[in-house]
């Protein structure tokens, strides 16, 4: 995930899930109302979202994380 700047293209922010166990396929993003951002995916083995990590609990997990319009995350969870 980042916000790059539409004048000049730097990049404003830029954050990321990490993969601990076997792998991570983020699926799905949207941009809410308030500029927050929200997105979702698939996982088997441990992702890490800032300091949160979610351990697969089967074969493959969904999750889904909310970043602020700054790009820090403010929760992530398991969809079941």
């Amino acid at each position: 995930m980042s916000e790059i700047d539409a004048v000049n293209g730097d990049a404003l922010w830029i954050t990321g899930a990490k993969t601990i166990g076997v792998s991570v396929s983020p699926n799905r993003v949207l941009q809410k109302e308030d500029g927050n951002i929200v997105w979702g995916g698939s996982f088997v083995g441990a992702v890490a979202f800032g300091d949160d990590t979610l351990t697969s609990r089967s074969n493959e997990d969904m999750w889904v994380s909310q970043l602020d319009s700054s790009g820090n995350y403010q929760c992530v969870d398991f969809i079941v």
